[in-house]
């Protein structure tokens, strides 16, 4: 029998296998589960995961909230962050229990680690956007949230033909759904369909991001591209986004955000691993293909 305050074996090892290094703590009803990225005041993002008839209800354990309150005050910043919250909460199928101040996600206990999956996206996207709105509140905004990926852009710039590399814009900026610019490292929209961009049967822009992960914190580098590419994606739903991760060779922490970011990825954003030889040879021949190098070449 499972004791009130933790989560049953079957669901800790659900998470586990769907999101793996977190730390579960016991509630007063079920179990916190924390994560290794951290929120914009520099604490582990959490998820609070309660068991009840045979069904799981993961919610933020009032997170959100208590962050919307610092911005309450400020009207303009309080309305665009309430739409904010109720579209991102419709876009990963959750809702507003307003009687707990919560957010929150039911799933059936063999769902559970999809459910833990797409609510993290959702927190690490809400506390980023959150955030913005805060420091937007208080001060001129910034007018566009730069690249993190510099190097990486430099890497792939070298790979795309000098014949359609035209075609590319490099350091294009893209709005969100919570920001209106994201500076991307390579935007453009395919002459050639490919299997990857074709979405909806049909050929829609593709955004690349790339993503430097050989930095001081890895973990938190890595919390920025899955905000961006979720609020993109939020914003155009059809543009095809991809990640390409840069490790640098380097193992630990570094190595770690990557397959974080690898997990996560699905049906907002792909992945592609620039320290893999024949994953590079793959994303440079695809983006060549898709800008029409072979056609101008024959």
């Amino acid at each position: 029998m499972v004791e009130m305050n933790e989560c049953s074996s079957d669901v800790r090892k659900a998470i586990v296998t769907a999101l793996s290094r977190y730390d579960f703590y016991p509630s007063g009803e079920g179990c916190y589960v924390a994560s290794p990225f951290l929120d914009s005041s520099g604490d582990r993002l959490s998820l609070h995961v309660v068991e009840q008839n045979g069904k799981c209800i993961i919610d933020d354990g009032g997170y959100i909230a208590q962050s919307l309150e610092r911005i309450a005050e400020r009207t303009a910043a309080e309305r665009r962050s309430q739409s904010l919250l109720r579209s991102a909460a419709e876009m990963f199928g959750a809702v507003l229990n307003t009687s707990e101040g919560v957010i929150q996600i039911e799933c059936a206990r063999s769902q559970t680690g999809r459910a833990a999956t797409t609510f993290m996206q959702l927190l690490l996207y809400l506390d980023s956007s959150v955030a913005a709105l805060t420091t937007e509140s208080e001060r001129e905004p910034v007018n566009v949230r730069p690249s993190i990926g510099i190097r990486v852009a430099s890497k792939i710039a070298r790979s795309i033909r000098p014949a359609v590399s035209k075609r590319v814009q490099r350091g294009a900026t893209v709005g969100g759904l919570a920001y209106d610019s994201w500076q991307v490292d390579f935007f453009y929209t395919p002459v050639v369909r490919t299997g990857l961009s074709a979405k909806n049967n049909g050929v829609h822009p593709v955004v690349v991001i790339g993503v430097d992960l050989a930095v001081k914190e890895p973990l938190n580098r890595a919390s920025d591209a899955l905000a961006r590419a979720i609020d993109i994606h939020g914003g155009h739903p059809s543009y095809a986004i991809r990640m390409a991760l840069d490790t640098h060779g380097q193992n630990g922490p570094v190595a770690s955000a990557g397959k974080l970011l690898r997990e996560y990825q699905g049906e907002v954003y792909g992945t592609f691993d620039l320290n893999d030889r024949a994953n590079f040879a793959l994303f440079a021949r695809t983006i060549n293909a898709e800008l029409g190098a072979f056609i101008d070449a024959n």
